[in-house]
């Protein structure tokens, strides 16, 4: 297994698919709504996490492989925050297409100390085309 992991390092990998973003809102839950029976969640803490195809290009440099990254985000926030984490971590932005009229996929994951209490999701009704206002993000 050691001597995989080896060649590993030496290997280029190109992902190609849905950059997204994985917020997990964690709370607890101490009372129902009044308007509605519903849980109210007191949040106690957040973190945004880097998802889809932008996770799986995080996981392999992780395993110290070369990683290169196509996909599409928004010119949003969210955008913004795939973009600036690859830049952190050392992973190219040239694949990086930014679309002004779409938004950055999310995943808003809201947890509870007993259960996974909400998943909303956010992402585009359609797929970008080349000419739909769009520009690299190098």
């Amino acid at each position: 297994m050691t001597g995989l992991f080896k060649k590993f390092r030496n290997t280029g990998v190109l992902v190609i698919g849905d950059l997204m973003v994985d917020q997990y809102v964690w709370g607890k839950v101490k009372r129902i709504s009044p308007e509605a029976p519903v849980p109210v969640v007191e949040v106690t803490d957040e973190n945004l996490l880097l998802g889809g195809a932008a996770n799986v290009a995080h996981n392999i440099l992780s395993l110290g492989g070369k990683v290169y990254v196509a996909g599409t985000v928004g010119s949003d926030d969210i955008g913004k925050i795939v973009v600036n984490k690859f830049r952190e971590s050392g992973i190219g932005t040239d694949g990086i297409i930014i679309d002004k009229d779409r938004p950055t996929t999310a995943r808003s994951n809201w947890m509870t100390s007993r259960s996974w209490a909400l998943r909303a999701a956010f992402w585009a009704p359609k797929i970008s085309s080349p000419s739909s206002g769009t520009r690299k993000a190098a």
